[in-house]
Order: C-alpha cells, then structure tokens, then sequence
C-alpha cells in the first residue's frame, strides 16, 4: 500500500499546494460478501499487514454522497471534503457540493479541517486539505459508516438501531445505557454486538475516523510533524422542509500522545472553484467574503452567525449561489476572564493561488499554516472587480490545552443559497437546528429554572492565591461579560459563597446560568448590556410562558439538551417498486405512521404522498443514486387519514367563528392496503403462531429480527422455535413486522405495534424510459392551548429523501406459449437514428455511459439469456448477460462495443440464447444510424 501510494505523491495541480491523487481504487469493505458483518472482519493482526490488506480502508470510489438535502457533497475517510471534480481521478464524478442536487453546478472544489497546536513547544498543523495528513489506519473496520433512519446500512450491520431521545427506544437495546456506540465497526461497549445503541443525528449520517499519525500520511508528508490525534468526522444531513439546504460536521478531535497540545486552534480550508461542472475556468473568478452578527429568523427571533462564504463573480457561465461554512460549536473554558460561552471565530483569510503566503497565498508549511491559524485576522470581503482562483480559512481559539486522551469538539455546516441573504437564512436554520431542544428530562422542576441548564463544578474552575474562581461568580448570571452582578441583586442573585458544599451539593456542583449573554442577544438582535436585560430577558424568571422562552435554556424546568432537533415531518418510509408492461407497483411499510414527532413526542401523521420524476437527462455529476433535482418530482396522489381541523377567524363584527372542515381528502389507507402474499404461503404454516410466542417472549423489545443461528450455526436464545425457518431470513422479517405486543401496564417491556403495508400502481408510463419514485409523509399541526384539537396541515418530507428509480417493460415470455399468445423479440427503436435516440431519453454521457443512449431488447424469453451483437461480417460485438427468470422482459445497449468504442453506423445482428431448453435461439437484426 505504501509503494502504490508513494507513487501517486502529492502533485501541484491547478495551483492547489500538496495535494495528492490515490491511483489505487479499491475499498476492502466492498469485497465482504453481503451478509459479511464487521465481527467476522479480519483479526487486527492480519489487516495491519499490508500483504494481506493493501489497499487498507481508503474510501476512493466516490460512492459516499450526503444526499439527503438539496446540497449533495462527496465524503471520504482521507482528511477530504468533496470530490476535487475538476480532476480525473477515481471519486472526480462524485457531487463535490452540488446544489441544487442534480443540477451539475457545484459550489465546492475541496475542504477539510485543520487542527494545530504547540507539541513539545514545537508548531504543527494537521490537516484535511490540501495535504491529506488525516488518513485511516490500515484495517478494514477503518471505513465509512452510514447510517439513515436509525439503520447502519452501509457496510450492512444487522440489528443496528440508532435511535436517541426522545424516541421511546432511546436506550436501543434496553442494557440501561444509552448510545454507547460510535460506529466505529468496534463492540464499544463489550457486549458482543456491533452498533447496536448509536445515536442517529440527521436523517442521513456518515462517520469516519481518521488519524494523523499513520504510517502513510508520515512516508508522504515527511515535513509534517503529527499531533498524534484522532478525528472522529461525522457529517449529517435532513429530508427536505427547512433543513436541506445545509450539511452539518460535527468533528471529535483526541490527543492520543502521552504529552499535551498547547493553545490549540481548530478551523475549515474551504476551496469553491464554483460553477457548471462542465464549465471551464470556473474556478478563476470567485469572491469571498465573511459575516458576523445575529441573523433573524422571525419576528423577536435572532442567531449569531460566524460565516466564511464564496460567490461567482458576474461573466460568463455566471451561478447566482453563494456557499459557505458556519462555525456553531467549539471548546470553551468556563473560567476565561471573557467567558467563552459565545461561539468565536478568531481568523479569516483568504488565499489566492497566484501569491506566495507573505502577500496572501496559500501557506506551505506547518510553521505557516499555524500562523494563518492562530494570528487573529478578518480580511475583507473580496472588491468584486478583482475576482480570482480563491479560498478561505476560517479558525478559533486558543482552546487551551489539549491533555492526553482529552477530546475536543469542533461542529459546523456547509450551507448554500441562491443569493446571500437566502444562505444566511439558511446558516440560520441549521444554527437554530443546532441550539435543539431543552426537555425536563429528570422530572424534577427545580433543575432547569431561573435560566440556570449547566451543572457546574468546583473542578472547572483553577484556583487563585487558594481560591475558586468559581465564588467570584453568581449563579444566575455566570457570564459578567454583559450584566454587573450588583445590577442583578433584586432578581434574586444568588452569590457561590452562600452554599455549604459540604451539605447543599453532591460533589461540589450546582446548576447554573452560562449563556446569558446569548440568551439576551437572540430576543434582542444585537448585543446586551445591564439595561437591556429587564426589558429583554425574561429568563430569570422561575416560570417562562412558552411564547415567551425563545432562546432562554434551563427554564420551567428544562435541563436537559437534545442537540440537532427539528420540526420535521414523520420518517419516509422505504420502498419497493416492481415494473411491468406499461405499469410500475410502489410497495411501502407504515413506518411513518408508527414514528413520534421528536419535538412534540406525540403521533401527528396525515397522509402519504407519491411522487414521480421523469425525462430526467442526468447533468454532469449527477447518478441515479443521487437522482434527479427537487423541480423534476411532481406528486401524482395523495392518501390520508380521515381527520378534520378547527378554523378559527373573526368576522368585521368581531364575532369570533369556529368552522370544523374536512382535513384533505379523507380518503382512508384501506384503498391501498397490501397483503403480503408470503403471509399466506403454505410453505410458512406455522410461522405465524412462532413468530408470535417469540415476540411475546422478547424482554428486549427488539426492533428488528435478529438470526435465528449465531456464527457458529448453534440457535441463539429462546429462538429454537423459529429454526425450521432460519434459512429464510425475508420471511421471518415479514413475519415479524406484522406481529404485535401489548404487554401488561407497569411491565418494562417496550410495546409492539404492527406493521402494515400498501400498494400503488401507476399506469401512466411508457415502456423503456426512467422513472423515479418516492412516498413521502406529511403530519398536521395541534391548536395551540388545545393538545388534542388539529389545527392544519404540517410540515411534509421530501421526494428526494428516499427514493428508487425503474423502468416499465414487456413481461418475460414463458416457456411454451403458442399461437396468438407467442410474443417474438424485437429491438427499439429501430432505426435506431439520431433523433429517434434523443427522443428516447437521451442522457448526459459520463464515465460508466459514454454514449447517453440506449436501445432495448425487449420480449425476452424468462429465463436466464445472453444477447450476442454482430456486424454482418460476423464479428462479434457485444454480449449482454439478461435475467429474466424473475419476469423482467427487457434488456438495454448503450451502443458501445466490447472494446470499449462506440459503434459505427451500420445494420448489426443478434442473438438470443437461453439457458431453458423450451426456448429456441432467437435471430433478429437492427439498424443503427448516427
């Protein structure tokens, strides 16, 4: 690995310092079969031999795409943010942050974090970008996890569950602990199973971790003096509504040196090179610039925001979005004399390609990077008449000192909008998604009132000539930075030197107010001092009105803080779809109806929605994993609950009216209800009946199926009435979903609610062309002051948030039809010109379809066939391997031949052989004209 590597050294291309092209494609993870999971990997003694694992667990195929939201960016587990689309290399296609998805205009190049600090009095910086200093150990556990709705499944992890608070199922796996895993591919807590209690952030997470110290970033980057630390990078992403215009990062940051890291600072590298993906010279001409100050995000509603951004500068191939990285988190120190509860950005700086670092270009070194890093600096936003080929630095700090094994956060999010004004609106959304939810969470009303939601402690505070710091404070304003403790003593300050922490407190802690300052801020728009925090600040009070507690923590008795929450319409559910003659069936489960709101934790689900996108000409950078842009789905039904909703208004008489309506169409789910038709399969009587005692019997209240037989093929506990099944794992999952609990009121074991499915058909397609589907859900809004009375509609999810795509086609012909019945095998179109390819959904070529077009095979014989291509000379052309046992009755050609050329003009041969005697080899020909 490190020989192959070695070769690809870091190279100097588009003026971009010290990055690095891997020619080496491969991912170990990939060569698992499928039902491999991370326990049977390789020992840790087998896969940190290079021999054996050469190519480690480098993600180098750009197949990790957050693409939850309108913005799709590029993940990898080597320091690098996006794809570097400009270049040809293995993850070059990958959407590098696209936006709007499936747009084929990108708005990032590459970034990646830098991390620097004193070692031994010695500077150091490491880094994600450019040089890829950040890189995972050589085993095969080392690679990207992702994770959606609760559910590792990529690499597939059986019996993952990441649910967190205020989910029922919070504590996944009922052990009493909660999230305890960190998708890591390692058993962290000990009890034999793999992430099975993980807390799932986003509808859409990818984690990683890397290292600065392996044995490749030193044989590469030999000038690089390491921190020896590692990072944990976890990237979350949200189905539509307000939160899909942003991705969040959230990055763990370990000293795993014996020696500490001093005046630590932590920062982004972001480089935009923004335009078409196939544009030339885009990265020539970009802006940058930088924001701070409280953004409003409704009336008396207000966050701070620290943002480094990027736009197109006017001119040809012009893109009217800006793109930028807010900073929301980092390491604070409660006893700094400024009080560092506010999120601080230190520098900004902007690079250009065309000067060296003293006169503003990229730092080459770690010497030079430290000091872009640590010297405080806010450049100015870039003279639009002067755009170039440009990038930004945006870092904080100094966090102080980084002991061994101590950690370090550091959270932000890449945010896009079509102008600056809709960006910050973004960045807004996505901080307000980040400050979450306070919840009573103990029960107990005293903690968390007065403002106070932090415990705080006599250790957090150093000590002066034997003193705390921690009495020269008060706990209902801890923060003097904007209020004079004196000024506060009719709201009831309560000085530290009026307990006895011998007697009054556990472990010489209490709770407190630390965000004060903020708090004020965010109702006010702009900074607070002493005076502004009667009329402002309301949360001193020992109870807040909820319309009045916006942006006060720790009140009415909320002391506990759920991070990343947002009003968010029940889960879409995943499904399937099955194409036919002229006709495509959509099957999907009721997860969405069975799914608590996590603010309201109470059931709110409306209706199903089904949506279609079609003529979709895939842009460059864009896949049919990513799928076509928001504007191509069009919603072709809608299912709902038969519910109605209270409207109030008052009339010119001031006469108040309360109309009950209908809510939608009230058309009820039993239209489309679907029966699985397994359930009735005489080859699973009596599964029913087992399936049922085992779900009674499950203490753990599982949420999934979990095998029958352990690794060793002996039957796991209290499953051996389910072992004359346990060679089909479908079946026992269909089984199980359908099946209930309902235990007895007081007993600790969670309730289950049974699963049901449905069944749309469409009948308005066309045979051959691509189709994409998605059922989304949409929930409906409470009266306020009235819990059970529904008000409205609610928020609904997006088409994009879950998909799948199909193309309708004739049925396989079985074996033995005669007569009228007989269907003979025929190509189209035929000719096949030009135009008549254009019409028949002409895509954006790329690197896995040169060509764009297609022609189909259609009337296949059901079974498993080999469609031969010839010239009329004989020479073999084509084959193309088609299965259709399971009915499918079409094949595609995208008219390039063996060798990798596209075909010439000309009337070409085929064959058809099929592995079933019944059929007879099919002969047929076609014209191709170009």
């Amino acid at each position: 690995m490190h020989q192959a590597e070695h070769l690809a050294a870091p190279a100097r291309v588009s003026l971009r310092p010290g990055q690095s092209f891997i020619i080496l494609s491969l991912l170990i993870l990939a060569l698992l079969p499928a039902t491999t999971s991370i326990a049977e990997a390789p020992l840790p003694d087998q896969v940190d031999d290079p021999a054996r694992n050469p190519a480690g667990a480098h993600v180098l195929d750009g197949s990790y795409v957050m693409n939850a939201g309108q913005l799709h960016m590029n993940i990898t587990n080597h320091g690098l943010i996006g794809s570097q689309y400009s270049v040809v290399s293995s993850f070059a296609d990958a959407p590098s942050g696209q936006y709007p998805a499936g747009s084929g205009i990108e708005y990032l190049w590459a970034a990646g974090i830098w991390i620097g600090g004193l070692k031994n009095g010695i500077r150091s910086v490491s880094t994600g970008q450019y040089e890829r200093e950040l890189r995972p150990r050589a085993r095969v556990e080392d690679t990207i996890y992702e994770s959606r709705d609760a559910t590792v499944i990529r690499p597939r992890i059986p019996g993952s569950s990441g649910f967190r608070f205020p989910y029922r199922r919070y504590d996944d796996d009922q052990d009493g602990m909660e999230d305890e895993e960190l998708l890591n591919g390692h058993d962290d807590d000990g009890d034999g199973l793999l992430e099975e209690d993980y807390a799932q952030v986003g509808d859409q997470m990818m984690v990683c971790t890397m290292y600065d110290n392996t044995p490749l970033a030193d044989e590469i980057y030999t000038d690089h003096r390491p921190l020896n630390i590692k990072v944990t990078q976890s990237a979350h992403a949200w189905y539509g509504h307000k939160a899909e215009d942003f991705v969040a990062f959230d990055f763990e940051i370990t000293n795993l040196g014996g020696a500490s890291i001093k005046d630590v600072h932590i920062g982004m590298l972001v480089d935009c090179d923004i335009g078409p993906r196939v544009g030339s010279g885009v990265g020539q001409n970009d802006l940058a610039g930088y924001f701070d100050g409280l953004w409003r995000i409704r009336e008396g509603q207000y966050v701070p925001l620290r943002v480094g951004y990027m736009h197109d500068a006017p001119g040809p191939e012009h893109v009217p979005g800006y793109f930028g990285f807010v900073v929301l988190d980092h390491p604070t120190r409660l006893y700094d004399e400024q009080w560092a509860g506010e999120v601080g950005v230190n520098a900004f700086r902007i690079f250009s390609s065309q000067e060296p670092f003293e006169r503003g270009g990229d730092p080459s070194n770690d010497e030079e990077r430290y000091e872009a890093m640590s010297r405080p600096f806010i450049a100015k936003n870039t003279d639009p008449v002067f755009p170039n080929d440009l990038r930004f630095l945006i870092s904080s700090g100094p966090f102080g000192e980084m002991g061994p094994s101590e950690s370090f956060h550091y959270r932000g999010a890449f945010v896009a909008g079509n102008s600056l004004e809709e960006m910050l609106d973004h960045a807004a959304i996505a901080a307000e998604s980040f400050y979450g939810t306070w919840y009573n969470r103990d029960r107990n009303y005293y903690t968390g009132i007065n403002g106070r939601e932090s415990w705080v402690c006599l250790s957090d505070f150093p000590t002066r000539s034997g003193e705390s710091l921690l009495f020269s404070r008060t706990a209902d304003a801890l923060n003097m930075d904007c209020v004079s403790k004196y000024y506060l003593t009719w709201w009831r300050v309560i000085d530290f030197n009026d307990f006895n922490w011998n007697s009054d407190f556990q472990d010489y802690c209490l709770m407190a107010n630390v965000d004060n300052c903020t708090e004020c801020e965010r109702r006010k728009g702009s900074p607070c001092d002493q005076n502004d925090m009667g009329y402002y600040y309301p949360c001193l009070s020992r109870s807040v009105p909820d319309d009045m507690a916006y942006g006060c923590t720790g009140v009415n008795g909320r002391e506990y803080f759920m991070p990343w929450t947002l009003v968010a319409p029940p889960p879409t559910p995943a499904l399937r779809l099955w194409p036919r003659d002229k006709a495509v069936h959509i099957f999907w489960n009721s997860l969405g109806e069975l799914t608590l709101d996590d603010r309201e934790y109470r059931d709110d689900f409306e209706s199903y929605r089904i949506w279609r996108a079609d003529y979709w000409d895939r842009p460059a950078g864009s896949s049919l994993e990513n799928g076509p842009p928001e504007h191509s789905w069009a919603m072709i039904d809608e299912y709902d609950l038969d519910n109605t909703f209270v409207h109030q208004f008052s009339t010119d008489h001031g006469v108040v009216v309360r109309d009950t309506l209908p809510l939608g169409r009230n058309t009820g789910l039993d239209t489309i209800l679907y029966v699985p038709r397994i359930l009735s399969d005489p080859q699973y009587d009596g599964l029913a009946a087992a399936m049922q005692q085992w779900v009674d019997r499950d203490t753990m209240g599982h949420t999934w199926m979990p095998p029958v037989l352990d690794e060793f093929g002996l039957v796991n506990d209290g499953m051996d009435i389910l072992v004359p099944w346990a060679e089909y794992p479908a079946a026992l999952d269909t089984f199980f979903r359908v099946s209930s609990r309902d235990p007895e009121v007081g007993s600790p074991v969670p309730p289950k609610v049974p699963q049901r499915f449905y069944e749309y058909v469409d009948r308005n397609v066309k045979n051959g062309f691509l189709y994409f589907y998605s059922v989304t859900t949409r929930d409906h809004e409470f009266e306020n002051g009235r819990p059970d009375e529904i008000s409205g509609l609610g928020v609904q999810g997006s088409p994009r948030s879950y998909f799948a795509a199909t193309s309708p086609a004739t049925d396989a012909v079985a074996a033995g039809l005669e007569g009228p019945d007989h269907r003979d095998v025929f190509v189209y179109p035929n000719p096949a010109t030009r135009e008549s390819l254009g019409d028949f959904q002409e895509m954006y070529p790329n690197a896995d379809d040169p060509t764009g077009v297609r022609i189909r095979f259609a009337n296949l014989p059901q079974a498993h066939n080999i469609i031969k291509i010839f010239t009329l000379s004989g020479d073999l052309v084509q084959e193309i391997p088609h299965d259709g046992s399971g009915g499918y009755g079409e094949a595609s050609w995208n008219l390039v031949s063996r060798n990798g050329q596209q075909i010439v003009s000309g009337i070409y041969l085929y064959t058809v052989d099929s592995d079933d005697e019944d059929f007879e080899k099919t002969v047929g020909k076609f014209v191709v004209i170009r």
